[in-house]
């Protein structure tokens, strides 16, 4: 019998898609302003939710093609609030 080996091809990479994503989380608070603007909050969102949508996106599994689509619509919304 042929066992499903799903968890194999999903992103392999997180741990360092953690680690990229607290030294942007980083820069962007060294590199700012300290008064914390609407620019800044959606920089911090435009940043989480890119990470959200590196997670989910193996879509193909049942358990991640919801939560990458609302991933993609929070980063829409992220990048949307930075550049208004």
């Amino acid at each position: 019998m042929i066992q499903p080996r799903l968890q194999a091809v999903q992103p392999n990479n997180t741990a360092l898609a953690k680690k990229t994503e607290s030294i942007l989380y980083g820069l962007l608070e060294g590199m700012s302003y300290a008064q914390k603007t609407t620019c800044f909050v959606g920089l911090q969102n435009t940043i989480f939710n890119a990470y959200k949508c590196y997670e989910f996106s193996a879509i193909y599994l049942p358990s991640n093609t919801m939560q990458f689509a609302l991933a993609g619509k929070s980063l829409s919304d992220a990048v949307n609030s930075v550049y208004a």
